[in-house]
């Protein structure tokens, strides 16, 4: 038996025909996982449905009757349901119709043999069309029709097969590989942002290489982002690295925390435009910057987003060699607490991306750390607000109101350095007064 919510089998035991689950939620059941996907299907309309599960305690936030998909909810579960139904394309995601059809045309719209497995809720039973379970148990991914078919209707999934290799740890089937590679152009076709949702799935998933290099082998990577792909077979300092810069940005992401995976997939994306112009990689972190501003921009990417992993992209060369100056460091940290934990989880996954060690922290990042805590301890302040003083603290006969901000942003500088003697009130107000009452007059 598939274990399932008890309001989802009340929901099933309305009707006298049977309710199915199919898809993801039944595909992680069968090889292990858990899953909170919950999409449900029959041969029954909308209209159909609606007017059985009227006044029984179930609540309807979504009806689109071109599809014939309800979303339904009982209080904190919620589920999809659709008719089953054939799709017809014309580039895109979405179906520009459909039409009703029973259990097998309703698989065979489906992408992969392995979502096209359906189980009876009401009698415990699994329904398998197309053979999805056979594929679940060799751990492959299989297309319901001919690959070419499946791919050449819609675009996105291309990025869906990535991604559920890289969720699942499904391999792929030559032939559905090679129909994927054929198509790979049809993902111009999709929307930057339904992508980017992909593209940050991988991501997150457990296996990221392996859903990276699927996309690489489908060809569909050169178009969502070439300045990757621009890395491959592109040499390194073998002392430095065991891979080109591709697999390296690879072994990186692998390596890092979820939290800084996309800034392990661009912080080395300057190094072929770098190389391409100089023949040498360095300015790649500056460059690289740039380059990640630019193409989450054009993923659609928040500006929140975009503005973090382009910071960390720019300062994960940031005393490499340990031989920046303490006090540099040290206003840089200052300035940039608010990233600084990603930073060094970022740099400790560069290290290992290197491939000579599987596991610890980057001397670089060791080294931040350390006087990151040395300045906690020193009780250094990190923002204006920290500061003992205040701007209406300065007397306006020394210091008028508009350039009170620039005095305390400068105070806040002064403390972060080795040895500050401005540990007290009277002392940070003495500073301003002394360095900007001429100033001010």
């Amino acid at each position: 038996m598939i274990d399932v919510p008890a309001s989802l089998r009340q929901f099933a035991d309305l009707f006298s025909q049977p309710i199915y689950l199919v898809g993801g939620y039944v595909r992680d059941a069968l090889c292990g996982r858990k899953s909170d996907d919950y999409d449900i299907c029959s041969p029954l309309s909308c209209e159909e449905v609606l007017s059985v599960i009227e006044n029984r305690g179930f609540t309807v936030s979504l009806i689109k009757k071109d599809t014939g998909t309800l979303s339904i909810i009982s209080g904190e579960d919620e589920w999809q349901y659709t008719a089953f139904r054939t799709d017809v394309y014309h580039g895109g995601h979405t179906p520009i119709s459909t039409n009703p059809t029973d259990i097998f045309g309703d698989a065979k719209r489906r992408d992969f043999k392995a979502n096209a497995v359906y189980y009876d809720i009401k009698k415990n039973v699994i329904c398998d069309p197309l053979g999805g379970v056979k594929d679940i148990e060799n751990r492959v991914l299989s297309t319901t029709r001919a690959p070419k078919e499946v791919f050449s209707e819609d675009g996105l999934r291309l990025m869906r097969l990535a991604r559920l290799s890289a969720e699942i740890g499904f391999s792929v089937e030559e032939e559905t590989l090679e129909g994927a590679y054929d198509n790979a152009e049809k993902i111009t076709e999709i929307a930057a942002e339904r992508i980017r949702v992909e593209l940050e799935r991988i991501l997150q998933s457990d296996r990221p290489k392996q859903g990276l290099k699927l996309l690489l082998d489908e060809g569909v990577l050169d178009y969502i982002l070439p300045e990757i792909v621009a890395g491959y077979g592109l040499p390194q300092r073998t002392d430095y690295h065991r891979y080109d810069v591709f697999y390296h940005t690879l072994a990186t992401v692998e390596a890092a925390d979820k939290s800084v995976r996309c800034a392990a997939l661009f912080h080395d994306v300057g190094k072929p435009k770098c190389f391409k112009e100089t023949g040498s990689f360095h300015g790649h972190d500056v460059v690289g910057a740039e380059l990640t501003r630019d193409i989450m921009r054009r993923l659609r990417y928040s500006n929140a987003e975009i503005s973090e992993t382009e910071r960390l992209v720019l300062y994960h060369m940031l005393d490499l060699k340990g031989d920046m100056k303490e006090n540099k460091l040290r206003l840089f940290i200052q300035k940039n607490v608010g990233i600084l934990k990603k930073l060094c989880l970022l740099k400790n996954a560069d290290m290992i991306g290197c491939g000579y060690v599987t596991e610890g922290e980057s001397p670089s990042s060791v080294r931040l750390q350390k006087i990151y805590s040395r300045m906690r301890e020193e009780g250094v302040p990190f923002t204006v607000k920290q500061l003992l003083i205040r701007g209406d603290n300065i007397p306006e006969r020394f210091l008028p109101k508009e350039k009170r901000g620039e005095a305390l942003n400068d105070l806040l500088c002064q403390c972060a350095l080795k040895g500050c003697p401005l540990t007290t009130k009277e002392k940070q107000l003495q500073y301003i007064i002394s360095k900007y009452s001429k100033k001010g007059r």
